[in-house]
């Protein structure tokens, strides 16, 4: 049950590393100059627990058979299917000071490259459980809040990363104490840096990401829906409205259909 999950996650994250890779290698192997360097930036990680049980009952006593810790978030899970691929791409992480060792090591155990930028309190821990049924009950925590002060330190750190042959994975949410404003201006700064950007985060309003235009995005159909005001039953609606985003200056949109399975659309087509 729980190497299923893991499965899951895995999937999920495959459709946004799916054009990193391509380009990627087409860089190394063709010589193109276009992406030499890929690197994530995680901003709200999160310590993930699964607990499987045999049963679960709310009000009552349910008894753990087996559990896993896993360092989690979905920039760093990038970074982790890179690395599965024999690509190093190093995760810039904000990490809450008093479990940060604990998140660390994970990273260390599978060969992930980090940069560090600790802030006070506690990376948010989520709590999964998992019964046999294949239900799952999650309980997310609060992590820490970060000051504008380590979001400016965060900056320069991507930044100086940044290049014409670099790309900048950023996804997943943002901690408390961060707004959509401060998120595009991490952004533009990238972009003057003439590095890509591929985007994965709801909290991004069709304005700004405009404004960004990365190189990828990857909603849900929920959230494009969301986004664009696309009809998220109607396959042929959601086409359009991501051509138009594509027509708008956004390269590569992903989208993921659940059961339905994903459409990638591009510049050049479906």
């Amino acid at each position: 049950m729980l190497i299923e999950v893991k499965r899951k996650i895995v999937k999920n994250i495959e459709n946004i590393t799916y054009c990193l890779y391509n380009q990627f290698c087409l860089s190394k192997v063709w010589g193109y100059n276009m992406l030499n360097k890929i690197f994530t930036l995680m901003l709200n990680p999160a310590i993930d627990v699964t607990a499987c049980c045999d049963a679960f009952e709310m009000g009552k006593e349910n008894r753990v058979i087996t559990e896993n810790i896993d360092a989690g978030g979905k920039a760093v899970n990038v970074s982790r299917v890179l690395r599965r691929f024999d690509i190093d791409a190093p995760s810039v992480i904000l990490l809450g000071a008093d479990n940060a060792d604990q998140y660390l090591n994970k990273l260390k155990e599978e060969n992930i490259s980090t940069a560090v930028i600790k802030v006070p309190g506690r990376i948010r821990e989520n709590i999964s459980i998992l019964t046999p049924d294949g239900k799952i009950t999650r309980l997310i925590r609060k992590g820490f809040t970060v000051s504008k002060s380590s979001l400016e330190i965060v900056k320069t750190e991507i930044v100086k990363r940044c290049g014409k042959d670099t790309c900048c994975v950023i996804s997943g949410s943002l901690p408390s104490g961060m707004v959509e404003e401060e998120l595009e201006d991490i952004c533009l700064e990238i972009k003057k840096t003439g590095a890509l950007i591929a985007l994965d985060t709801r909290v991004i309003k069709k304005e700004r990401l405009l404004n960004i235009k990365p190189f990828i995005i990857k909603p849900n159909d929920e959230e494009f829906a969301e986004l664009t005001g696309a009809d998220a039953e109607n396959i042929g609606d959601m086409k359009a409205k991501a051509l138009e985003l594509i027509k708008s200056g956004i390269s590569n949109v992903i989208l993921s259909l659940g059961t339905r399975g994903m459409m990638y659309l591009s510049e050049g087509g479906a």
